[in-house]
């Protein structure tokens, strides 16, 4: 497993799997820090469904924000 898969199996991380998928073809060091050899040896602060929510992102609003954004927000955490 990786990151990313752990991630999929929690559904109030819907909207950060949703984020991730969209962003992770756009950022190959935050793809290869969360699916690649050693992925698991991160620490995620993995924010909620909810969290997503108060920040105004919901699928409509992931699916059209530039994944390099999304990239660039997601490194954050």
């Amino acid at each position: 497993g990786n990151v990313l898969a752990t991630l999929q199996r929690n559904p109030n991380l819907s909207l950060l799997v949703a984020a991730l998928n969209r962003a992770l073809p756009a950022s190959p060091a935050l793809s290869a820090a969360l699916t690649g050899p050693g992925a698991l040896a991160v620490t995620v602060l993995a924010p909620t469904n909810d969290a997503f929510r108060a920040a105004g992102y919901d699928v409509a609003t992931i699916n059209t924000t530039p994944p390099q954004t999304l990239a660039t927000l997601l490194s954050h955490h």
